[in-house]
């Protein structure tokens, strides 16, 4: 959904994220760790050759074996400024992506204002592994994953944003507050469901395949890629850093959003604008 900022909110967030994106590229190339633009950060460097106008988050993409590497040095060499965010860090916050932010800040969205953690200015990284390449394992795969992602969600609230109306919200809304109850009933734990989602995720990565999907994403179908279409990177200018992206960007841009170049409808334009906005200094809050 789109929202709109108000003054120079959106410049300051962005600003932040660029911030948080150097200092992580920087990490990454120190320790020779590869890493990739995707989705609309991917699609912004390409278009816009930085930030698309209207949006507020930056996403980032590693092979598992880089991200887990990049996990593992970050508990000893990351900068002090900045902080990581998964379920196994603090098991309060039910979510699948992994956020780097920046400690001091607050970037609370509607969709996460129930989770009880600190929840600051961020970019967020997303773990890719391989899939098989029979149909019917493939489809298993990725339902688990799929089952999983959202399990843990429900972990951190009974109320999700349901993108329902009607009856058919009535009922999501229903089943919801009932899974997140027994959940809560039986002591189930916000790690052990996404330890779940890792152990299905990492399933095939002992034999290399040809392509790779984060489950991480609530539509791994959809960002299915070539490994030969991701190496060797390339660098591309993003705000005017150079940065690492895939080598085919446009065949995987067009695979996800077709004509790509073409501006969308306001309607159709996706943000996170957030509740809760604090950059140290000043606060905003929004009633979305």
């Amino acid at each position: 959904m789109y929202k709109q900022y108000e003054d120079d909110e959106l410049k300051q967030v962005q600003k932040i994220q660029l911030e948080i994106l150097q200092a992580f590229s920087a990490f990454c190339d120190h320790w020779n760790l590869k890493y990739f633009l995707v989705f609309g950060t991917a699609l912004g460097a390409v278009r816009h050759h930085g930030f698309i106008p209207w949006d507020d988050d930056i996403d980032i993409g590693m092979l598992r074996e880089d991200y887990d590497k990049f996990i593992e040095l970050s508990k000893d060499h990351l900068d002090p400024k900045y902080e990581l965010l998964t379920p196994l860090i603090n098991s309060r916050y039910c979510s699948t992506v992994t956020h780097l932010q920046k400690k001091g800040t607050r970037f609370v969205s509607e969709f996460a204002k129930n989770l009880k953690c600190d929840l600051g200015i961020n970019i967020d990284i997303f773990a890719y592994d391989y899939i098989r390449d029979e149909p019917k394992k493939q489809k298993k795969q990725m339902l688990m994953t799929y089952f999983y992602g959202r399990l843990l969600f429900l972990c951190g609230s009974g109320t999700p944003e349901i993108p329902f109306n009607g009856i058919a919200g009535v009922i999501a809304r229903i089943i919801c507050y009932l899974v997140h109850g027994c959940l809560v009933l039986f002591h189930i734990k916000s790690t052990w469901i996404y330890r779940m989602l890792l152990k299905n995720s990492i399933k095939y990565n002992n034999i290399k395949r040809s392509k790779v999907t984060c489950f991480e994403d609530s539509t791994p179908w959809k960002n299915i890629m070539e490994i030969e279409d991701i190496f060797p990177l390339k660098e591309i200018s993003f705000e005017g850093t150079m940065l690492k992206i895939p080598h085919n960007i446009d065949k995987i841009l067009v695979n996800t959003y077709g004509n790509y170049m073409e501006l969308p409808p306001i309607e159709k334009r996706v943000n996170h604008m957030p509740v809760i906005l604090d950059f140290g200094d000043k606060i905003y809050e929004h009633n979305n």
